[in-house]
């Protein structure tokens, strides 16, 4: 595990309210007490101002608040419907009017949109917005080669960027998949396959929010190149929400390919079948008769499952009927009259033996009938350039008896392949967070994606034959965890340090034949 502990560290996935209070004359407020508080699960953020009216609030979960200052002399002020987004650095100046501290003024008012606070360029996603817009498809084609929805689609929408799943992630001109990943503050960037972001990707309905930051981060990101995505995951609130969810594909739904035709009538549909389900569920944890944990203990769990079957068809060649019996005379001058020239071989020697005998091109020699004429080895070809069948090694039957049969009588492209390519993906994913005090809170975050895939049209060499024969390979499995703990401790209203022990991982194996 990696401990990490500064103050700033891992906040991308989290926001900020900053800003000043004063009274109606304009003079700042020193001293004056700040409740921050999320509206979904009522958790309390506390501070106060500092001797110049100035207050933070960091680390903020996405979501949203309201803003209480309830100072000596001045009426309790209630800003209320405060929408926070992941690394948003918010501004919020706040007057306070003269009265009883037993008389409130509430506003409900959206934050300015103007970013004063700090110069990075980012761009907020939320996954309503995910799901709202027709950018999570499923299959190779739509997410790239793992082909589970990806949130990372999202930065086809942004200005400057050039992004094709597991494959290429350009921002403003950087060089290429040099762009950093976070989850919940944590590096989740892929450092074995940077291109590959979809083999360490979270599943797109836990999902929070994406923050991604394209230009003009802060230095503690220093080690992205192109491009900084800061992902919140979902948490659970003091409500009990959930949801199910289905995406599929079916050569049904498809239309048919033009001018083809089926035996039994009608038009040919290719076989395609794709399904993306999954379902979340979140809340507080509530233990019957033993422990409630409203305003306190919240979970939220995340379960994505792909799967996609696929027909690979492909034109290869093999030993046709003739060359698996040892008849090779159609190839050589030495085939007498079943040799065809039209073939493109020479029919005039290309040299002689030493006993001056006419050598043609692709003649094969009896290996039996070596032997030495003046120094020089010399061997007889078979007659008419045909391999007695009593001759063949037993290897070589038992392996010619393992092909499949031929398309056509052809001596190449004459054997039409096949593979069922069946890909599967599954993410879960579990939250857990507590309030220990209203000073003290503690998070657990766990993922886990693993693709696998036997033949792949990309780069699985698919070529139809027999296990034993067979040069395809598979993925299996490709993927890894992604675990998260951090405790928050407020020890004064201008302190809040963070350590988080965490850590990720990415396992990449290619099995054997006999690990299928």
């Amino acid at each position: 595990m990696l401990l990490c502990s500064v103050a700033a560290f891992g906040q991308a996935g989290t926001g900020t309210i900053t800003g000043i209070i004063t009274d109606p004359a304009g003079a700042v407020v020193p001293k004056a007490p700040v409740e921050v508080r999320n509206a979904e699960t009522n958790v309390l953020f506390a501070t106060e101002t500092t001797e110049t009216g100035a207050y933070t609030v960091l680390r903020l979960p996405p979501g949203p608040y309201s803003v209480t200052v309830a100072a000596t002399g001045f009426k309790k002020l209630i800003r209320e419907k405060i929408q926070v987004a992941a690394g948003q650095v918010l501004p919020l100046d706040l007057a306070l009017e003269v009265g009883s501290a037993s008389e409130s003024v509430t506003v409900s008012a959206e934050a300015t949109l103007l970013k004063t606070e700090s110069g990075d360029m980012v761009h907020n996603v939320t996954l309503a917005q995910l799901d709202d817009l027709p950018i999570l498809g499923i299959g190779t084609v739509n997410s790239g080669s793992n082909g589970i929805r990806n949130p990372y689609n999202a930065a086809g929408l942004l200005p400057g960027v050039r992004f094709q799943g597991n494959f290429a992630m350009i921002v403003n001109g950087a060089p290429t998949n040099t762009a950093a990943y976070r989850i919940e503050g944590l590096d989740n960037t892929n450092h074995t396959v940077a291109f590959a972001n979809t083999q360490s990707q979270p599943s797109a309905d836990a999902v929070q929010e994406m923050a991604i930051q394209t230009s003009n981060y802060a230095a503690e990101f220093g080690q992205a190149g192109g491009g900084l995505f800061n992902i919140t995951m979902k948490s659970g609130t003091n409500q009990i929400h959930g949801t199910v969810y289905d995406y599929f594909v079916n050569e049904f739904l498809n239309a048919a390919t033009p001018f083809s035709f089926r035996p039994e009538g009608g038009k040919y549909k290719p076989p395609n079948r794709r399904t993306d389900w999954g379902f979340t569920i979140g809340g507080p944890v509530v233990l019957p008769k033993i422990y409630k944990g409203k305003d306190k203990t919240f979970f939220f769990f995340s379960f994505e499952r792909f799967k996609e079957s696929q027909a690979l068809t492909f034109t290869d060649t093999l030993p046709n009927a003739a060359y698996q019996n040892g008849d090779f005379s159609a190839i050589s001058p030495n085939g007498g009259a079943n040799f065809n020239p039209n073939l493109g071989i020479p029919s005039t020697p290309i040299g002689t033996d030493a006993l001056g005998r006419p050598i043609f091109a692709n003649t094969i020699y009896d290996p039996r009938t070596r032997r030495t004429v003046g120094g020089v080895a010399v061997a007889d070809p078979f007659p008419n350039n045909v391999i007695p069948r009593d001759r063949f090694h037993p290897v070589s039957l038992a392996i010619q008896s393992l092909l499949p049969p031929l398309s056509n009588a052809d001596r190449f492209n004459n054997y039409n392949g096949y593979n069922l390519g069946v890909r599967t993906y599954v993410i879960p994913s579990l939250k857990f967070d507590h309030i220990l005090t209203p000073n003290q809170k503690l998070s657990f975050f766990w993922n886990f994606s693993e693709t696998n895939a036997q033949f792949t049209p990309t780069n699985g060499n698919a070529d139809g034959l027999p296990d034993i024969l067979t040069g395809a390979r598979g993925s299996k499995p490709i993927g890894g965890p992604v675990f998260r703990v951090n405790y928050d401790v407020t020890i004064s209203p201008t302190l809040r340090p963070s350590i988080a022990a965490c850590g990720s991982s990415t396992k990449l194996f290619t099995p054997s034949l006999s690990q299928w």
